[in-house]
């Protein structure tokens, strides 16, 4: 199935506050009630060791990502600092992942699997704006932080074995957003050690992906065909899958 591309043009391929578990923000850094609302999360912290409430706060603090960049992308100052907040908790999100794997205690470790890889979309989307200076910094090591929580839970909760049959549970029937995960696979294997398994099995699947959709786009139209391959060209991130061709 291609989705509408038409209706897509110009948010095809976007990450939705659905996908990062988390409801539009009203209160964004910069405003004065931000402090208030960090403290509401500092105090639920304090009195919780919920991994729970810890994937809750990095879907909120996401979602104030998302919506800093689509509203204010060229505001360096803020820019610098949703990035900043969003790397402090991504830090703790993934030294308290580690922890609980340590003790092999994660139930829902496909949920935490689909979070990381949404999050990583997201990060692509921001990659392929407009950043400068420290914003690129940071945003470099919130990719890293996001992939080594990656490999943290496909290791030691996932299982090597198991990785294609997850993946394909995130894959439907929808080209661009095939696409964007093919990115986000690819964004991955990027920070990943070349002679790694994961690496090797990463990449297997990343090619497969793309054969995948390179047959589904072949059976399409002239005019379906044009249409998707205009929105691809405009696709948000990094603009991976174009550059592959």
């Amino acid at each position: 199935m291609v989705t509408n591309v038409l209706a897509q043009e110009g948010e095809a391929g976007k990450v939705t506050f659905s996908d990062l578990g988390s409801s539009e923000p009203a209160i964004l850094v910069g405003n004065p009630f931000y402090r208030l609302k960090s403290l509401r999360w500092g105090v639920k912290k304090l009195f919780s060791n919920d991994f729970g409430l810890k994937k809750a706060i990095l879907n909120e603090k996401a979602a104030e990502v998302k919506k800093v960049f689509s509203l204010n992308s060229r505001d360096e100052s803020l820019s610098l600092k949703v990035l900043l907040e969003y790397q402090k908790i991504v830090m703790l999100y993934r030294l308290e992942l580690a922890n609980i794997l340590k003790k092999g205690t994660l139930e829902d470790n496909r949920d935490v699997f689909a979070q990381i890889l949404a999050h990583i979309r997201l990060f692509d989307e921001i990659e392929g704006t407009y950043l400068v200076n420290d914003a690129k910094v940071v945003l470099f090591d919130i990719q890293e932080q996001l992939v080594q929580s990656f490999e943290l839970l496909v290791s030691k909760a996932i299982g090597l074995k198991n990785l294609d049959g997850v993946l394909n549970d995130l894959i439907g029937e929808d080209v661009i957003e095939n696409v964007r995960y093919w990115e986000v696979l690819d964004s991955v294997y990027g920070f990943l050690d070349d002679e790694g398994l994961l690496s090797f099995m990463i990449l297997n699947y990343s090619q497969d992906l793309q054969e995948k959709i390179k047959a589904e786009i072949s059976f399409l139209d002239d005019e379906d065909r044009l249409g998707l391959e205009n929105v691809l060209v405009d696709l948000v991130g990094t603009g991976r899958w174009v550059s592959s061709e």
